[in-house]
Parts: structure tokens; sequence; C-alpha cells
């Protein structure tokens, strides 16, 4: 009697091969109804190009597959890297309704610069909202939120056309993780100055930091923690999780 496996689907980008499965003592089926047997291979719609890193993955409530990710290039071209969203139809092909046939990457401002998009959430209307960090090379690096329409486009009502640059530290900080409250503001959280330091920043629905939240709108603790998630309570708190750089604390 054949038995029953659990499907799954595999998103690869260039080398990157990213799956979710149970593998206590048992066999794991792609999906074919996914991509090609399962599997889905995508690359830099440029030249010069180096390849592409996932780095969160949301399924929308249509069933639309959002990918936060950035797009690697050679140093001979303006960016090194461009802030980047992919997004998928429900059988892994690109949605050609979504930024230049189904990906919309930018860059974050002017000269030879890193931009990465680590993490990604769905607002209720359906507006993505994508953190991260960005640089120019070889000078300090500024966490970032990008807010993207439903079409991948960024939403010029939010920052400044689309973009909310959170250069309120002097020192290096990222955004690796978010949430949005179900009023509508947006917590994300990293860390500052190479770890040393914890952040978890409150945005108002239009990207302004939020005053109100902890001392200017940020919340810090003097420990050495990369914040690596964020949930959520019902009563609105806010759980942060991550782990201490080269020790085996989390």
């Amino acid at each position: 009697m054949r038995k029953n496996y659990p499907l799954i689907k595999i998103v690869v980008f260039a080398l990157f091969l990213f799956a979710s499965y149970n593998c206590q003592a048992q066999f794991v089926l792609t999906d074919p109804t996914f991509g090609s047997n399962g599997r889905v291979i995508t690359q830099p719609p440029v030249s010069n190009k180096y390849g592409m890193q996932a780095n969160e993955i949301v399924v929308q409530p249509d069933g639309k597959i959002v990918v936060a990710s950035s797009s690697y290039y050679d140093l001979n071209v303006s960016d090194t890297s461009r802030f980047t969203l992919i997004r998928y139809n429900i059988d892994g092909t690109l949605d050609t309704t979504f930024g230049t046939g189904g990906i919309s990457f930018i860059s974050l401002g002017t000269g030879v610069r890193e931009d990465i998009a680590t993490t990604l959430a769905i607002q209720p209307d359906g507006k993505i909202i994508a953190a991260g960090f960005t640089r120019i090379i070889n000078t300090s690096i500024n966490s970032v939120l990008v807010r993207f329409k439903t079409n991948g486009r960024p939403d010029s009502t939010f920052g400044t056309n689309g973009i909310v640059n959170n250069n309120q530290s002097t020192s290096n900080d990222y955004f690796y993780t978010m949430a949005i409250k179900p009023n509508g503001k947006i917590i994300a959280a990293g860390n500052v100055n190479g770890a040393t330091q914890t952040q978890v920043v409150q945005f108002d629905t239009n990207g302004k930091v939020d005053s109100t939240f902890g001392v200017n709108g940020i919340a810090g603790i003097a420990t050495p923690m990369i914040v690596a998630r964020l949930e959520l309570q019902p009563d609105g708190k806010i759980v942060a999780g991550g782990y201490i750089p080269n020790t085996d604390s989390m």
C-alpha cells in the first residue's frame, strides 16, 4: 500500500535552497504542482549579477508568496546589492503584476551601496512593509523600513517616497525582525553598534517614529544581544528573542 508523505514547496534563489519539513523518520516529497517538481529558481533580472539571497518568506491571505531578499551585483556597477522583494503565484510562477516581472528591486540612495531586506510583514490592506538596513560602502549602517503598494511599487505616502531611514544612532544599527500591531503601528527590532545594544522601535502608520513608545520611540537594552524575532501578545506586550554573538546563549 502506498504511503501518503507530506508535500513541501521549495524555493531556490541561485545557490540558495529554502525548505521547511519534518524529518522525523519519514520521507518528504516536493509538491509537483509548484514550479518545476516543487522547485523554483530565481536570479537577478540584470547583468553583472552575483546572485540572490532570500531572508524571509511570507504567504499572503490569497496564497501568493512574498520573499524579502537582496540582489548582489558586481562591484563595477553602482550598487553592490539592492533592496529586493519577489512575489510568486501559488504555483511558483513569478507574479507579473508585482514590480517588474514579479520582482521589485530598488536602490535606497546614491553611491556604491549595500541595501538589504531582512524581514517583511503584510498589512491588512495588502501593502507590504519590509525592514532591513542600508549603507554606502565604507560608511555607517542604518536600519530602514520600506513600504510597497500591492503592485510592488514604493508607497509615497510612507516616509520619504516610501522609505524610512532610521538614522537615530551614530553607530551601525540593523533591523532583523518586525511586526504590525492591530492598530497599524509598526514594531521593528535588531541591534545597535555591533550588537552591544538591542533596539526596538515603534513607528506610526505613516512611517514616523512614535514618540509615545520607549524613549522618543526607541526601547533599547544595553546588552550584547541581536534581536532576531518579535511576537505580539494579545495584551499588546512585545516579546523579543535573539542571541548573544560569539556565545551559546539565547
